[in-house]
């Protein structure tokens, strides 16, 4: 559920990287950095790996950290027919096994795979920043048929442009169509944009099954890891308000707030202060 900002590859911390096969054999490819007890990120919607390298970075002289690629981006194999979130619970399954991390942090709808995971595996301690959580059609997803129709016509700026203002994440949002699509077009030119654009399907499948399992959050009370909600105060409310709801749900939830922080503080605004946090979370 994220925008989709490129990082160039020099500019990437550097890492090593390793795989796990799922359960229904696809390869899931993985970066990892640092020493200690293990930590997986699960990135959001929209993007991949590399665009948690830096959080990854301020975590690494603590912990090792594993960041997969979700099935259907970089280092992973496709996504396979019939996709769900079972599929994507699978994959963390497989990951948690050969790793042995029993942390976990997810950024939106990576978190939302976190909290589907945490219903059933043994995860220790669970993060979340704004999981897209819809409880009475709380999340808007009247969208997803243009952007579908935009990306079976092959314009990607459309189909970002249709993405951006139905997740309404910040100001730029709010400008008219005709304003932002030349903008899109420019700047989807290069092979980074070219990146974003090849994500854009990913974050349809995922709105799909959150849609689909719309007001179904009761089942998050059989989560037993001890759980960090987390959100910014500049995020909009619909990722926002389903957290205090969360928090009454999970046994061993708690739920913080950031003033001044919007929904991509774990990944390009406030890697450091988000890392500061879980790292103090994941030694208690």
């Amino acid at each position: 559920m994220d925008t989709i900002n490129p990082m160039k590859t020099e500019d990437l911390p550097r890492y090593s990287e390793g795989k796990v096969i799922s359960k229904d054999g696809t390869t899931i490819g993985y970066r990892q950095k640092g020493r200690g007890p293990g930590v997986v990120i699960l990135h959001g919607g929209g993007r991949a790996s590399q665009h948690y390298l830096l959080l990854a970075d301020e975590l690494a002289n603590w912990f090792t950290v594993y960041i997969p690629d979700r099935r259907g981006r970089g280092l992973s194999g496709p996504v396979g027919e019939d996709y769900s979130i079972h599929k994507e619970t699978d994959d963390l399954d497989a990951l948690l096994q050969a790793t042995g991390a029993c942390r976990v942090f997810g950024h939106s709808a990576g978190g939302f795979i976190a909290l589907e995971t945490a219903i059933e595996l043994p995860v220790e301690k669970l993060a979340v920043y704004e999981p897209p959580v819809s409880i009475r059609g709380s999340i808007d997803f009247s969208f997803l048929p243009r952007m579908e129709k935009a990306l079976s016509d092959q314009d990607g700026a459309a189909a970002f442009v249709i993405f951006l203002k139905g997740l309404r994440l910040n100001w730029m949002t709010r400008l008219p169509f005709w304003l932002l699509y030349p903008m899109a077009r420019q700047m989807l030119r290069d092979a980074d944009g070219q990146e974003m654009v090849r994500l854009l399907p990913t974050a349809i499948w995922e709105a799909r099954e959150v849609e689909r399992l719309d007001s179904t959050e009761a089942r998050y009370a059989a989560i037993r890891a001890d759980t960090l909600l987390m959100s910014g105060s500049r995020s909009p409310a619909y990722l926002r308000d389903s957290l205090p709801i969360l928090e009454r749900i999970i046994p061993h939830a708690r739920w913080i707030e950031y003033p001044g922080y919007d929904h991509q503080a774990p990944d390009q605004k406030a890697p450091k202060v988000i890392a500061a946090r879980l790292k103090e979370f994941y030694s208690n």
